[in-house]
């Protein structure tokens, strides 16, 4: 049977592919913390940050695509929280979280809806958060790559052609009204009180701070 970390590793090392094979993509110098963290910069965004967190027993994945400050489409998220010894998802998230816009962007249903937690009030409407069995699981790794992929896409929408010139439906943003609106998403981010506790314990207060603020969820 393959354990959640392979499942995950393959993955997200998908998604790392998808991201690597990006117009302009390089890859960002991020300093060791004891677990695996892949960061990548490109004309399309100004971040994204594939990290694998499988230590003492805990199974984190957290993926996030940062649209570049020009560009007002949503951010893509990523999260799956497990146990290696269980080898089952305690809860996994999903988002397009808006920035300039609200707007449908899939159509899965699902059984086990999860709770919200306080802190979040910067996703979508249709933010997927669920505590999957193994039928669900499946399904959800499957939604994953699907909606990433599309997400990715999407992105195509985004960009300065060749004659320096904006195009796509979301190219004419707000420049300031999009910083406020990713910075606040990183703010919300940051104050997730359970990473920033198993953060703590691992690699101290003030590396944890620097962690969440600087490499996780870094403001424009």
């Amino acid at each position: 049977m393959i354990s959640l970390e392979d499942r995950l590793t393959a993955l997200t090392d998908e998604m790392k592919e998808i991201i690597e094979a990006s117009d302009g993509v390089k890859a960002l110098e991020t300093e060791e913390f004891g677990w695996e963290n892949y960061r990548y910069e490109s004309p399309k965004f100004r971040l994204a940050h594939i990290e694998r967190y499988y230590v003492d027993g805990l199974v984190v994945a957290h993926v996030v695509v940062m649209p570049v400050q020009s560009c007002g489409a949503p951010i893509f998220g990523f999260d799956v929280v497990g146990s290696a010894k269980t080898g089952k998802i305690t809860g996994a998230f999903v988002d397009w979280s808006p920035i300039m816009w609200e707007g449908k962007w899939h159509n899965t249903e699902w059984n086990n809806d999860r709770k919200l937690p306080v802190w979040a009030e910067c996703f979508s409407n249709q933010f997927v958060a669920i505590r999957p069995d193994e039928e669900e699981t499946d399904k959800l790794f499957e939604f994953a790559i699907d909606t990433f992929m599309e997400y990715m896409m999407m992105l195509q929408e985004c960009f300065i052609d060749t004659s320096g010139q904006f195009s796509g439906r979301f190219a004419k943003g707000a420049q300031e009204v999009i910083k406020i609106a990713q910075n606040k998403y990183c703010t919300h981010q940051a104050s997730n009180p359970r990473t920033r506790a198993t953060l703590n314990k691992k690699i101290g207060k003030e590396r944890a701070e620097y962690f969440m603020t600087e490499i996780l969820f870094p403001k424009i």
